[in-house]
């Protein structure tokens, strides 16, 4: 199951795991600095086909912990990248888009 917790972030519970994942502005709070939220509208619909892309990308039906909250983190950072435009459709972002994002504010580099 799927939960998408809206500004509290995302979470998957199934017969074995129960990961959650926050917002991406808490994840990295300098994200607020460089965005502003614009229009909510599409944001659970850009969540959900980003969350169930990244799921494909693994090819498996049972994932690991780290392999659902990596999806979670991919459809946080699609559904965020959306509300910062206006509109439903115009606003969905491009996969480079988002994987620049994820690389920008929320990998960690040690």
């Amino acid at each position: 199951m799927i939960l998408k917790l809206g500004s509290k972030g995302a979470r998957v519970i199934t017969d074995t795991i129960d990961v959650a994942v926050t917002v991406v502005t808490k994840l990295n709070t300098d994200v607020s600095n460089h965005y502003k939220i614009i229009d909510t509208v599409g944001a659970g619909d850009c969540f959900t086909s980003a969350f169930i892309t990244k799921y494909s990308e693994y090819n498996k039906k049972d994932l690991t912990q780290e392999e659902y909250a990596e999806c979670i983190k991919f459809g946080n950072s699609s559904a965020f990248l959306c509300i910062t435009k206006n509109g439903a459709m115009p606003a969905m972002p491009k996969r480079k888009d988002v994987d620049d994002f994820i690389q920008k504010y929320l990998t960690k580099t040690e």
